[in-house]
Formats: structure tokens, C-alpha cells, sequence
């Protein structure tokens, strides 16, 4: 077989792997869901892995959907909130659950393998006690406030990033950074050491890029190119 037929098959194929990730392209993602089942109160959530939180909270671990909720968080049809511990109490109380004030990093990743640059496009819809912001890819993509002292019934807010992932493997990062406030509802800048009900519910995360067999026909379209060159090379000789 002619090797530059070898080099373009083996081309087309790789353009359809995908590294293991928590995030496959193409799939939609709901916090507090399986697929489409919603996962049971004291559930591990493990699309998503919190890698960062305020000092004397663990890290390392997979989000739960708490088995007591403040009333008013705002709900969803197709998406439940997910904390660092299963009981988030609301009013805020030292005799409450919830967790520490501070950053809480819930982040997923993309994992993709592809040997051409290529767009890929991300979109969902988030909300958050007390506060959030998207990254991804490490491109701050919007920040949502749930206002202190409100009831945290705030609605989604959709957002929209398309990253260019350029050639070779590219792991990918999607981060949610949720901020939570102190038990009376003020900034943790300047914090109480007590816990306070935090969360975070996303609602149809997905990650979308053009077919591979479009990137299969480019790559097929350069290399008959380069065979005919090869063949008007060797003519001319």
C-alpha cells in the first residue's frame, strides 16, 4: 500500500479518539444527574471534582447533592445543586450545616485528541450561592452574583465560549469557582470561620466541535495534494 495512503487513513482514524475524560464531546452534562436519572440525596456527582476550597475542607473529592437544602434554592427540571457535604442548612447558624466561607473549585475535563486545530464550542447555564464565575481553558467566561442576604432563588444564566484547541492532545478544563459567603451573608474576605450553605447547580453543559469526517476529508485533501506533487516531482526528473 502506498504510504502516503497509510499516513492518510491512520490520520482520518486518530481524529476519532478520545482521551478518557470526565466529559466526552458531544454529551450533555446536568449537575446532580446521571445521565438523564436524577442521582439520590448523599449522591456523589462524579462529573464534576472539587480541586480547590478554603483551608480545613477536603479537596480531591466528587461533589454531593445534599440530603438537606435551603427551601429556596432555585430548582430545575433538569438539574439539581451540588455541594462540598451534605448538609447545607439555611438561615446560616453555627448550629447549621454548610461549609467554610471561601472558593470552591468544581471543575470537569475535556479530553480530546485531536491532530488538527479545531473550535470547540461550550454552552450551559449556571447558578450558585453565593457567587460564580465560568473558566474555561483558563478564559474567565462570565460571573453570576446571587446578591447577600437574598433567598438564593436566582435564575440560571446561560453562557457561551468557543475555545480553539489547536493540534495535538488537549486537556481542557471546565471551571465553576464558586465563592461562599459567611454565615451572616458578608464577603469572606474578612471571615467568620463559620459554615454557611453553598452550592452549585449547571444546567445542559456541552461541548461541541465540527464532525471528524470534516477534518478527515481536509486531512485527505492535503495528502492528495502531496501525492500529486510527488508525481509532477518525479515527472520532471
Amino acid at each position: 500500500m502506498n504510504k502516503y495512503l497509510v499516513v492518510m487513513i491512520s490520520l482520518a482514524a486518530a481524529l476519532d479518539m478520545k482521551a478518557n475524560a470526565q466529559l466526552v464531546l458531544g454529551d450533555t452534562y446536568n449537575t446532580g444527574y446521571s445521565g438523564v436519572v436524577a442521582l439520590a440525596p448523599g449522591a456523589t456527582d462524579t462529573d464534576f471534582t472539587i480541586i480547590s476550597a478554603p483551608v480545613g475542607q477536603s479537596t480531591g473529592i466528587n461533589p454531593v447533592v445534599p440530603t438537606i437544602q435551603p427551601s429556596v434554592w432555585f430548582t430545575s427540571p433538569t438539574a439539581q445543586y451540588i455541594s462540598p457535604s451534605t448538609d447545607q442548612h439555611y438561615p446560616p447558624d453555627p448550629a447549621y450545616g454548610g461549609d467554610l466561607p471561601g472558593n470552591y473549585d468544581y471543575q470537569s475535563i475535556l479530553g480530546t485528541d485531536f491532530i488538527v486545530p479545531t473550535d470547540v464550542t461550550f454552552t450551559g447555564s449556571y447558578a450558585a450561592d453565593n457567587t460564580a464565575s465560568v473558566e474555561i481553558g483558563g478564559n474567565i467566561v462570565t460571573t453570576t452574583l446571587t446578591p447577600p442576604n437574598s433567598d438564593f432563588s436566582g435564575p440560571l444564566v446561560p453562557f457561551t465560549f468557543t475555545l480553539l484547541v489547536g493540534s495535538g492532545v488537549q486537556n481542557t478544563s471546565v471551571d465553576f469557582i464558586v465563592e461562599n459567603y459567611n454565615s451572616d451573608n458578608s464577603s469572606p474576605q474578612n471571615s467568620d470561620g463559620l459554615d454557611n450553605p453553598t452550592g452549585l447547580i449547571v444546567s445542559n453543559l456541552r461541548a461541541t466541535a465540527p464532525e471528524p469526517s470534516t477534518y478527515a476529508m481536509l486531512v485527505a485533501g492535503l495528502g492528495a495534494l502531496l501525492l500529486v506533487k510527488r508525481v509532477r516531482r518525479a515527472a520532471a526528473l
